[in-house]
């Protein structure tokens, strides 16, 4: 074996080793970076779900909160709630946080010094704001120096909004119990980021807080796997970035995953990376392993094959001896061979000595192809003397072009048969040597067959010409590179282009279409014929751009041109206009829109059927259609396309008539409407039936079995009205004597005890006042001579003075509600809330208290009593406060028309609910004298007024938690006042 072989082996064992090496060194570490991916997505999705678990709990948590009416009201109580919760959960977060509708920090604690600051501005509030939905901020830099993260929900009070309370989280512990545990390797780590791209968590100093844009801004492959994290994706990178300034090392190529964690209404993405030189120190000792044994490969190779070659070419050796015995038998076998394959040929051949023609030998097919029969009437003679050329200017070029090339091919020539018949043939000349002479070998193929084909083919085609010029759609023809090879009349009149111009241009130049609605190019239809071979229809909303640049919308299909051999050899492409159409169409699908609109919404129940008849009488019917109605007023779900007895089993024997009147109504075609009562389904019917056509018909419907109760317990009604108005006439005619005499009595004696009742109150003001002043001045002059006995007993006089003078006083004011008022009047409820709030202006200052009066409707009433009855319940709500600043709301409720409900809250001390009625009796009080002033007779009062008013006066109240009074009034006065 020779050097150079040696050299080759060598260089392809070592090629071969070197790429099996690489191959299953490549795959162990593509083994292993995808077991380090699958590791590192376990890690990602428990940080995650771990994470999305820890916002869950807080939000369940706060969500509790917000529903606490004392955290809506933000008393005393929430405030204690709010402290309690922080106390219980200050290890996990550093402080709970009440905002006002505004954005404006209305508690906080511990911290009450951040009270009154507004952080509207802050993105998460902002969103909260906007959205009335729980947020979670990104992680910032609190005041105490710690990272942390805000989580609010909002606060609503029956539908309004009313802030939100808020918890303040050490980002720390979060990061610790979900991030800091991941360690995969000597280099694995995690970090997260927010939807916004700000880094919420970075082993990295300095880059917690920053955005990912300005820290990674370096590494276009880390920004790209950035950029799909930001899109809420998960998956996989691999990444090289530059580590001088992180971990004091060059280039670092790392791995990683990334998910993202849903919390509350936006999304954060966590990654988790490690570097390669994980991944590399794992296969050290595969490597090494693989080394040897590819190197004992190599080896062993390398001797196997050294033996081998030195076999090898002593086979070969041996084989060319052999190769060089058969060819010498095979050169003496050619000619023998030759003269089989020339005189068993299928088609003319021929040869010739010279190159003037002379024949040596012909074929078979030869003699039958020129119509002799022996070979002896053509040898030594040329074509043109036997007259089969019979054109000498023929003949003299195929033998210029032979001389020329030493071949002649396809070469088409008129040659004529013995017979004088003319042909057309396809003539092959090639130089052939045999047994060491050589010969002019001459092939024929007769084309005659051919040449009329394409004759009858031209026609053809002339004819087609013809046939698409004069049909109504447009056509385009193609050949089988897409360019235009015939456009009839009509396609030209749609483009704008002539055939002459057209011919030869790319189908796309001249057939430009566009999508209606995309406004985009569309595909190139001939294209796509030729890619598929089959027909392709356009799509929907295609339009046609002419040459001048006008817009049609067509219609089209094309399809492959194929010849015999089913080869595609062009695409026709066939289109009309469908401006007209269209118009057609959208006219019928408005009026098919209306239509449905109507059947849908129309209050009468609608079904459309076909009758079933057995020997010409009706026995059941199909609901080929119904509308909601019929579904509404029947309660029958799911009917289209099922018998009505099978809807409603057992119609046909209770309601069979009904069957009937359809059936009559279908087969006659004479509409009917009835009221009937359906005992299948137990109701009336109101039911108009017609037919639109043989065997079918449409029933409208209305149920009416509301109306037909209601007129049968109107009969019952009438009937025993008229006979107890009878009864009760007879009655009356006798007692209203004495009853006008009755209703005399009672109204003078009413009067008499009224004038007594204000007399009395106000004659008794006249010795009280004189008591009080003669103990007044007693209490001046006498103060020096009095003991301390003497003087607790003047103070207890003049004390008791002063109660019975307001007793006297509030008696005063019962009478006058029970006697004189004003005539009913439409007034103004705010104005007279207002008026009464004027009253206590001073001590609303002093307290710090609020009085909100909201919109209220105008009722008919005595404006001076409804005035009273505010001035009363605000003067409560003010003298039964609680220690906190009273806030009293006053508003009303509409109940439809007829009654007005005005509410009177406040947040005072409140009271039991089963003291609700006691406390509305004259002088009753649930405190002692010395904790309250007041006589107990003022919410008497407001009850006398309100019933006055042909109303009621009710309170609803829970100690610690203020009271309610709901004062029921009608909106509008029809009765006589009282006199």
């Amino acid at each position: 074996m020779n050097k150079r072989i040696f050299i080759a082996l060598t260089i392809v064992f070592t090629g071969a080793c070197a790429f099996l090496f690489n191959s299953f060194y490549k795959e162990a570490k593509n083994t292993a970076i995808s077991k380090l991916n699958e590791e590192q997505m376990i890690h990602a999705r428990q940080a995650a779900l771990g994470i999305e678990d820890f916002f869950a709990t807080w939000t369940r948590d706060l969500n509790s909160l917000s529903k606490m009416d004392e955290i809506i009201d933000i008393d005393a109580v929430g405030k204690h709630y709010m402290k309690l919760f922080y106390e219980a959960n200050q290890e996990q977060i550093s402080s709970i946080t009440r905002v006002d509708e505004s954005g404006v920090i209305i508690h906080n604690f511990p911290q009450s010094s951040l009270l009154g600051i507004d952080i509207s501005n802050q993105k998460h509030v902002r969103e909260l704001l906007r959205d009335h939905i729980p947020v979670i901020s990104d992680v910032f830099k609190a005041v105490e120096g710690f990272d942390a993260v805000a989580l609010h929900v909002p606060v609503f009070k029956g539908s309004v909004f009313k802030g939100s309370i808020g918890i303040l989280i050490n980002f720390e512990s979060i990061a610790k119990r979900y991030l800091d545990v991941i360690k995969i390797g000597k280099t694995g780590y995690a970090w997260v980021v927010s939807r916004d791209g700000v880094q919420l968590y970075s082993p990295t100093p300095g880059f917690t807080g920053k955005s990912v844009f300005e820290t990674m801004k370096d590494s276009p492959p880390r920004m790209i796997m950035v950029n799909d994290m930001l899109k809420g994706h998960e998956g996989t990178a691999i990444y090289t970035f530059d580590g001088t300034g992180v971990r004091n090392v060059g280039q670092i190529r790392e791995y990683a995953v990334y998910m993202p964690v849903h919390v509350g209404s936006t999304f954060w993405s966590i990654a988790v990376a490690s570097a390669e030189q994980d991944v590399l120190s794992g296969l050290i000792s595969f490597r090494n392993k693989l080394a040897f044994v590819i190197c004992t490969l190599f080896i062993c190779g390398m001797v196997f094959s050294t033996l081998g070659a030195k076999a090898w070419f002593i086979v070969k050796e041996e084989e060319k001896r052999k190769q060089a015995e058969k060819k010498l038998q095979e050169s003496e076998q050619v000619a023998e061979k030759f003269s089989t394959l020339f005189h068993a040929a299928p088609f003319a051949m021929s040869l010739a000595a010279t190159p003037d023609g002379v024949l040596y030998d012909v074929n078979q097919a030869w003699l039958d192809l020129a119509g002799f029969i022996r070979k002896e009437d053509v040898i030594g003679k040329t074509s043109v003397e036997l007259g089969v050329i019979r054109e000498e200017e023929q003949r003299e070029r195929l033998i210029n072009e032979f001389r020329q090339h030493g071949s002649v091919r396809n070469q088409e020539i008129a040659t004529f048969t013995r017979a004088g018949t003319q042909l057309a043939l396809l003539v092959n000349l090639d130089w052939v040597d045999i047994g060491g002479h050589k010969f002019i070998l001459s092939s024929m193929q007769d084309i005659t067959g051919r040449k009329e084909a394409e004759v009858a083919l031209s026609m053809s085609r002339e004819w087609f010409r013809t046939t698409l010029g004069s049909i109504g759609d447009a056509v385009i023809a193609t050949d089988a590179s897409g360019r235009i090879t015939f456009i009839n009349p009509i396609a030209s009149k749609l483009t704008g282009w002539e055939l002459e111009d057209a011919v030869g241009q790319p189908v796309q130049s001249i057939f430009q279409i566009i999508n209606e609605q995309t406004r985009q190019g569309a595909e190139n239809i001939v294209e796509r014929v030729l890619r598929a071979g089959c027909i392709v229809n356009l799509a929907n909303h295609t339009a046609l751009i002419s040459r001048e640049g006008r817009e049609i919308p067509i219609e089209d299909s094309a399809a492959p041109i194929k010849d015999s051999a089913g080869n595609i050899i062009g695409v026709v492409l066939v289109f009309h206009d469908v401006t007209e159409k269209r118009r057609a169409q959208e006219a019928l699908e408005q009026s098919e829109e209306h239509y449905r609109s109507l059947f849908d919404n129309m209050l009468d129940g609608y079904a459309y059927c076909k009758m079933l008849f057995e020997e010409e009488e009706p026995k059941d019917f199909i609901y080929l259609n119904v509308n909601r109605a019929f579904e509404t007023l029947t309660g029958l779900k799911n009917v289209i396309g099922k018998n009505v007895s099978e809807v409603i089993p057992g119609i046909r024997e209770s309601d069979s008539e009904l069957i009937e009147i359809y059936g009559r109504v279908a087969k006659t075609g004479v509409p009917e409407q009835f009221e009937r009562y359906l005992e299948a389904l137990g109701m009336w019917f109101s039911i108009s039936i017609y037919s639109p056509r043989k065997e079918h018909f449409v029933a409208v419907f209305d149920v009416i079995t509301e109306r037909k109760q209601m007129e049968q317990q109107l009969r019952s009604s009438h009937n025993e009205l008229d006979l107890r108005v009878r009864e009760r006439t007879a009655e009356l005619s006798v007692s209203n004597k004495a009853l006008i005499e009755y209703a005399a009595k009672l109204e003078k004696l009413n009067e008499e005890l009224q004038d007594f009742a204000f007399v009395a109150a106000h004659d008794l003001q006249e010795p009280l006042r004189k008591i009080q002043t003669f103990c007044d001045m007693a209490q001046k002059r006498c103060v020096s001579t009095l003991d301390s006995t003497g003087q607790e007993y003047l103070d207890r006089v003049i004390a008791s003075a002063s109660r019975m003078r307001q007793l006297v006083s509030d008696l005063l004011q019962f009478s006058r509600a029970a006697s004189i008022s004003e005539p009913f009047e439409a007034i103004d409820l705010v104005k007279a809330a207002l008026e009464a709030a004027d009253v206590f202006e001073d001590t609303i200052k002093e307290t710090a208290g609020l009085i909100e009066i909201e919109t209220m409707p105008q009722i008919d009433a005595d404006e001076i009593q409804i005035l009273r009855i505010f001035q009363n319940l605000i003067d409560n709500a003010l003298k039964f406060r609680s220690e906190e600043p009273p806030r009293i709301v006053v508003y009303a409720k509409q109940d439809g028309t007829e009654i007005c409900e005005i509410f009177v809250k406040d947040n005072g001390i409140g009271f039991d609910q089963k003291y609700a009625e006691r406390i509305f009796k004259p002088f009753q009080k649930l405190h002692r004298r010395n904790e309250y002033a007041g006589t107990g007779i003022g919410l008497t009062i407001c009850r006398k007024i309100a019933e006055r008013h042909g109303g009621s006066i009710r309170a609803e109240s829970e100690p610690g938690k203020g009271s309610t009074f709901i004062i029921r009034l009608p909106v509008k006065q029809y009765r006589l006042e009282a006199i």
